[in-house]
């Protein structure tokens, strides 16, 4: 068999999968744009807001400065939505919440993003969405994302990123969202002293395929206040936010995620209560590489089986 037959079989085999991406990619695109066009008269009598949060470094705060990176989401994105709201540690301190953002002494276990220990490990998250809520009315929608595109240049590359949200959100038929990260069990970014004492040492738990909170959806709605709350409550746990591991952890945990550990634990609870008529499937999206454009449909519930009836 020649070298070049087999340049040539390798090249229609690579030429096979582009374009299938491609085809996969249009009739996502187009699943966005027939939901917005049925749906135009409801679209068109709410309101879209995006929620950004972004440390500015010294002498403001301690830890990366991420004004570049805010400006280029607002650029990127100020004509898609409604409005576009920013915290910073530093507002938040100015409304008397400097407890949610204080700066502790030792990230610990939480190493895969060690400045958040300068910025309160990122137990604010759910109180910029209350307090969003709050103030808004009642066919209001609040779309979060992180804003680091520098770290992550997905995040200033999405199209339609106000309408391909508001699908994300009609697909996960909840009133709030936040995707999964894919097939990755929670048991191996929450540390052990929160699986025990919030996540009740239930193995349903630990086998839960975690979603990612780095881009959340909410309606306003009691149940999104709901949710809210409790994971503010949470997160004013300190056992369960900081870094100190108070068990010994199991030899496959790699990091705790602080803020997003917690969100997990309560998501499984509800759905293991069936509280608030969650679905056991939820959030039934998972996103390829955190591109909210890439998104596809849960297949794989291995976690269900834990879940007594």
């Amino acid at each position: 068999m020649s070298r070049n037959y087999l340049y040539n079989k390798q090249k229609r085999i690579y030429e096979k999968e582009i374009f299938l991406e491609n085809e996969k990619k249009m009739i996502k695109k187009n699943n966005v744009y027939f939901f917005i066009k049925n749906n135009q008269d409801y679209l068109d009598n709410i309101e879209v807001k995006l929620i950004l949060f972004y440390s500015q470094g010294q002498p403001y705060d301690n830890s990366i400065d991420l004004t570049d990176a805010k400006n280029i989401m607002i650029e990127t994105y100020n004509k898609e939505f409604d409005e576009i709201i920013v915290y910073t540690p530093s507002i938040l301190r100015d409304l008397g919440y400097d407890y949610l953002c204080n700066e502790y002494d030792d990230f610990g276990v939480i190493i895969r993003n060690k400045e958040q220990k300068n910025i309160g490990f990122s137990k604010w998250k759910p109180l910029i969405l209350k307090l969003e809520l709050l103030k808004s009315s009642s066919n209001t929608i609040l779309v979060y994302h992180d804003v680091d595109c520098i770290k992550y240049p997905i995040y200033s590359k999405f199209t339609e990123f106000r309408n391909t949200a508001l699908y994300i959100l009609h697909k996960c038929n909840y009133d709030f969202f936040l995707p999964q990260e894919h097939e990755r069990e929670l048991k191996y970014l929450c540390k052990n002293t929160v699986l025990l004492e919030l996540g009740k040492d239930k193995k349903f738990n630990y086998e839960f395929s975690q979603v990612c909170a780095n881009f959340i959806i909410v309606k306003n709605t009691s149940i999104s206040m709901c949710m809210l709350d409790e994971w503010l409550e949470c997160c004013k746990n300190e056992r369960w936010i900081n870094g100190i591991s108070y068990y010994k952890e199991y030899p496959f945990f790699l990091a705790h995620c602080p803020e997003q550990s917690i969100i997990n634990n309560i998501i499984a609870n509800w759905i293991q209560e069936k509280k608030h008529n969650i679905n056991e499937k939820f959030p039934v999206i998972y996103l390829i590489k955190r591109n909210i454009n890439d998104y596809c449909e849960i297949t794989n519930y291995n976690y269900l089986k834990y879940l007594k009836s």
